[in-house]
């Protein structure tokens, strides 16, 4: 599971290191390889504290804040014309789904969004 791991840092608290690590091919990876396990970290000197456990690919950051923590959103892959979205929160601990919204393509390359009225299934 370890094998493959990639780090990045992400800017998700002004003035803190948050760190994102993204699973590599194997079990935390789905078959088609686009969606994958990631774990938000904040590390301060040698102290490290867990943000969250996320699934997916990509992070778009938000301007909303909790605590200092922007909210972000994550995409799912479903198919060649739907992605799934999870918008994510801090909620005073870790990072939560708090809604999930599905975009879909059509033949003309339109996309419409279709809000979830619970989180998203990857989360």
């Amino acid at each position: 599971m370890l094998k493959g791991i990639t780090f990045d840092e992400v800017p998700l608290k002004e003035n803190a290191r948050v760190v994102k690590a993204t699973a590599g091919v194997g079990c935390e990876r789905g078959g088609q390889g686009a969606n994958g396990g990631m774990w938000l970290f904040q590390i301060d000197g040698k102290k490290v504290q867990f943000l969250g456990t996320l699934s997916g690919w990509g992070m778009a950051i938000q301007p909303t804040e909790v605590s200092g923590f922007h909210d972000f959103v994550t995409g799912w892959h479903v198919s060649g014309r739907e992605t799934g979205l999870s918008y994510c929160r801090f909620d005073g601990k870790i990072y939560k789904s708090i809604r999930g919204t599905s975009a879909f393509g059509d033949d003309n390359g339109v996309w419409r969004l279709e809000t979830h009225e619970k989180s998203a299934p990857n989360q």
